[in-house]
């Protein structure tokens, strides 16, 4: 459940490697494959590129997350918005960025405007109970997805934003979607009602979903590939299942933990497996998806480089350009959140997208992708490799010939100074534990 929001140098070091002995590139249907590495050529890549910025998009007008910066200033470095009010919302439509419209249907508080007296609204576990929790200090309540009245109530509520109030929406942003993580009890909603079913459950909220945008004509954005808690192992979020019948869905703190700080750059091991997988998958449906690394505690973007290319490498690995919207939460001077290493687009994947992110892992346990055409700003820039050690533990990583340089950015994001250069300095073999970087020729 999203709540509104309320110069020196750094370099964002992504290590040349190299040897002979070592992990080499993985190559399609095989999580190891050992041998010699040479750099993929790109001379016959165009050397221009319509797409200057990977898909992103950002909460600018959201409590918290205000700019001075004006919306046809921010349009080129910009895809997609979610601001809080329809002047806003139309100022970024006329400059070209796609709009969303905030929404929680799933998990309500007594002063929710959607909130009601009618029980059948609300999820009930076997006994009869409203399930309930505290969050924020405050009781938050379970709703039924099988419920019509919730249902008309919904679209009443984005009928009056859009309608009436003259809110631009090119989609919804659906919260809190099949996420149960919050509460202790469990939906009495199995066949024989005495227990719960996941399964079930996924369908109700699809069927919902499915008839809001029928009736609405928007399209939805389900939050709803939440991350398992650390002992969840490898598994995706029940709410994939629901991809089929929305326009995308999206995953919250996505490789960049909420209590970054620059030195532990983000979730890793079984989480970060996770998060990767849901990745695929959602790929895979051919829906979109977004990448959302909320939640920082207002670390400062030149602070988190670890950080910042941890989640940008990541990203790279299974992504589908122009399917998959990146986030970036870190505090800038002008408040303008993308920094310029989302000026990177990879093209021209060597291995074809994995079907799990175990066919990226490298016989040292790193994980890398090769790409034969990189683009800064839309300009060639030769291939790149992404390579991620999620490990707590570093990791030997060499096999590398031909990537002997690394990107380095200096400032933040484009309105702060910020620069991005392909012919950063080498680096040793040893990544340290959760990091990740890219490498250039």
């Amino acid at each position: 459940m999203r709540m509104p929001k309320s110069g020196y140098i750094v370099f964002v070091l992504a290590f040349a490697l190299s040897g002979c002995d070592a992990s080499a590139l993985p190559r399609a249907n095989s999580p190891v494959r050992p041998a010699t590495i040479s750099v993929h050529a790109a001379s016959n890549a165009p050397q221009t590129t319509t797409m200057t910025h990977v898909a992103n998009f950002e909460d600018i007008g959201q409590d918290g997350h205000r700019t001075k910066v004006s919306w046809p200033a921010i349009s080129p470095y910009l895809t997609s918005d979610e601001p809080n009010s329809p002047a806003q919302s139309n100022e970024a439509a006329a400059a070209g960025e796609r709009v969303g419209w905030y929404s929680d249907v799933a998990i309500l508080r007594a002063s929710d405007a959607l909130f009601t007296t009618d029980e059948t609204t609300f999820a009930h576990d076997c006994g009869g109970n409203r399930i309930t929790s505290s969050y924020e200090g405050q009781t938050v309540y379970l709703t039924d997805p099988h419920s019509t009245h919730l249902l008309r109530l919904w679209i009443a509520q984005a009928r009056n934003a859009i309608e009436q109030n003259g809110y631009h929406a090119d989609y919804v942003d659906a919260d809190s979607v099949d996420d149960l993580r919050k509460f202790v009890a469990r939906p009495c909603n199995n066949s024989a009602h005495t227990g719960f079913d996941d399964s079930e459950w996924a369908h109700a909220t699809a069927q919902m979903y499915a008839s809001f945008e029928q009736r609405t004509g928007l399209a939805i954005l389900a939050n709803a590939l939440y991350t398992p808690s650390p002992n969840g192992g490898h598994r995706i979020s029940p709410g994939i299942a629901i991809a089929p019948f929305v326009w995308g869905e999206m995953t919250e703190e996505c490789y960049a933990d909420t209590d970054g700080s620059g030195v532990n750059p983000g979730p890793g091991e079984s989480m970060w497996v996770a998060q990767e997988n849901a990745e695929i998958a959602i790929m895979a449906t051919g829906k979109n998806w977004f990448c959302s690394g909320d939640y920082e505690n207002g670390t400062n973007s030149a602070a988190a480089i670890p950080e910042r290319m941890y989640q940008l490498a990541s990203f790279l690995l299974t992504y589908k350009p122009g399917q998959a919207y990146l986030k970036q939460p870190w505090v800038t001077g002008s408040n303008f959140r993308q920094n310029k290493e989302t000026h990177l687009v990879a093209l021209d994947p060597v291995m074809p997208q994995p079907t799990d992110v175990s066919n990226l892992m490298t016989s040292s346990g790193l994980y890398a992708r090769e790409y034969g055409a990189c683009y800064i700003s839309g300009v060639l820039a030769g291939p790149c490799v992404a390579i991620v050690n999620p490990s707590k533990s570093a990791a030997l990583a060499r096999g590398y010939a031909g990537y002997t340089h690394t990107l380095a950015v200096t400032g933040t994001d484009p309105f702060d100074g910020g620069t991005i250069r392909t012919d950063g300095p080498s680096a040793p073999t040893l990544l340290p534990p959760v990091s990740a970087y890219i490498l250039f020729p």
